[in-house]
C-alpha cells in the first residue's frame, strides 16, 4: 500500500503522523510517496559497477549541479 503525502513542511495529517518516523517529519515541503519496502532486491553486478563508477566520477569532480541535471532532463523530455 502506498501513501501520497502532500507535505507542507510543517504539519502532518493525523492519519499519517503515527506512520512517519521522526526523521521523515523534517523533510522539506513537497509531494512524497511513502511505500513499505519489505524485501530490498539485490543489485546485479552491472548495477553495482555502474553505481561505483558514478560515485568515483563524482569524487573526481566530474559531477554536475542539480540545476544542470534538471535542465538536461528537461531538454531530453522536451519541457
Amino acid at each position: 500500500m502506498s501513501i501520497v503525502l502532500n507535505w507542507n513542511g510543517e504539519t502532518l495529517p493525523d492519519d499519517v503522523h503515527e506512520q512517519m518516523p521522526e526523521e521523515l517529519q523534517h523533510l522539506p515541503a513537497g509531494r512524497y510517496v511513502l511505500e513499505p519496502v519489505d524485501e530490498v532486491p539485490e543489485l546485479t553486478d552491472e548495477e553495482e559497477a555502474g553505481l561505483q563508477a558514478a560515485i568515483e566520477s563524482v569524487r573526481q569532480g566530474k559531477g554536475v549541479s542539480v540545476e544542470a541535471a534538471k535542465a538536461r532532463i528537461d531538454r531530453i523530455l522536451g519541457r
